[in-house]
């Protein structure tokens, strides 16, 4: 009777549909739920923090940002934590950012800048920026985030510095987008949170493969002993990522994912400036470890392949008049779906962010066709670039 309802052909076709159906929905439930996971840890005590507050140097490099220091700084120079520094290396600006540390540092003392030297031509400022912030640290905790960034209180900082317990060498928390009215706002602002869940939910699962510059943490001493940033200083963009990917592991890295730890922006107003961030990230994953790469392309890949076998199953049943491989593939989608938005809607609520819905659907089937065409005929550019 099965045979004669579906042909071999079809039921191999539903079969491989469930079966990346299934895996999706695993794959959300183990990585994508990090963050609930870790929270239920901390409820019953199994998340150990360190209960000293060493001193700690919180680094910004900053390049014509004047507008921005001038009103995201003081958040940072306020934060409620009894030892630290804020060091702003001046990476060249043209504009008002010397006169702004000028005068925020006649408020507040603990408030250094350095700056990269004019001659300096380098194909990576920033790295440079980064490295002299460093090696001016007076304390081995780095905290790093950026001028436009503004965290969430002013607990932000002992949050992130309660987890360097012992053997722990980074932190990564969470960069959140404000929101704003706009079908691109909401798109942007659930491309950022599915990706950040999907890095921090990896890093607890003990697969790091990368972290943002705009809220993460590392030990100086680590950072002088690996030589910084000397194994990459061919890619102009994504040190971060790759700092992250190259050198944590399992053991030595923790996720911070409070509420109170969460670093905000405001996500890009066009939609070419969000695509040159994500080329820039594809093209950092060249030089991801083999294992880290392989690991990232998979989900999107198993998500590729999910619609591509659901629209053949639809266009088969359709054709065929087979009314009941088209009912299968639509509660197939219908149960990973509805999977999908009950996870984001539990991280959406945890991070105050929006919370996106129905428009998930859309989301969920758009945004791979654009990392596909990326990866196919953008990020090779930017890595010809790079390199030559």
């Amino acid at each position: 009777m099965l045979y004669r309802t579906f042909p071999p052909l079809e039921i191999l076709l539903i079969a491989a549909l469930a079966l990346a159906g299934l895996w999706q929905i695993y794959f959300y439930v183990r990585y994508m739920l990090g963050f609930w996971r870790l929270k239920r840890r901390e409820k019953h005590g199994r998340i150990v923090y360190a209960d000293e507050q060493p001193g700690v140097s919180v680094i910004i490099c900053a390049r014509d940002r004047a507008d921005d220091l001038r009103v995201f700084l003081p958040h940072v120079l306020e934060q409620d934590y009894p030892e630290f520094e804020v060091i702003v290396v001046d990476n060249g600006s043209l504009d008002d950012t010397t006169d702004v540390l000028n005068i925020y540092q006649q408020r507040y003392p603990h408030l250094r800048t350095t700056f990269v030297p004019n001659q300096a031509r380098l194909r990576s400022p920033r790295k440079l920026a980064i490295t002299l912030g460093v090696k001016a640290a007076r304390y081995d905790h780095l905290v790093f985030t950026s001028p436009e960034c503004c965290p969430e209180n002013r607990h932000w900082l002992s949050h992130m510095v309660r987890n360097f317990v012992p053997g722990v060498d980074f932190v990564i928390g969470y960069n959140a987008f404000y929101e704003q009215h706009g079908l691109l706002n909401r798109l942007i602002c659930y491309d950022n949170i599915t990706g950040s869940i999907k890095y921090m939910g990896a890093a607890f699962e003990g697969k790091p493969y990368m972290g943002v510059g705009s809220n993460m943490a590392y030990r100086k001493e680590f950072f002088m002993q690996h030589r910084g940033f000397a194994d990459f200083l061919g890619m102009r963009w994504g040190e971060d990522l790759l700092y992250i990917n190259r050198y944590a592991t399992k053991d030595n890295i923790r996720v911070e994912a409070n509420p109170e730890s969460v670093m905000w922006s405001a996500a890009p107003k066009k939609w070419s400036d969000r695509m040159s961030q994500k080329v820039h990230e594809l093209s950092a994953m060249s030089q991801y470890t083999s294992k880290s790469f392989l690991w990232i392309m998979l989900e999107p890949t198993v998500r590729f392949l999910f619609y591509a076998l659901l629209l053949a199953a639809l266009i088969i049943g359709i054709t065929r008049a087979n009314y009941l491989l088209v009912a299968l593939s639509v509660i197939l989608y219908t149960l990973r779906i509805i999977g999908l938005i009950w996870i984001m809607a539990k991280a959406s609520r945890r991070y105050g962010t929006h919370v996106f819905g129905l428009r998930i659907a859309f989301f969920d089937l758009f945004l791979p066709f654009v990392t596909t065409w990326l990866m196919l005929f953008r990020t090779g550019k930017v890595q010809r670039r790079d390199f030559f």
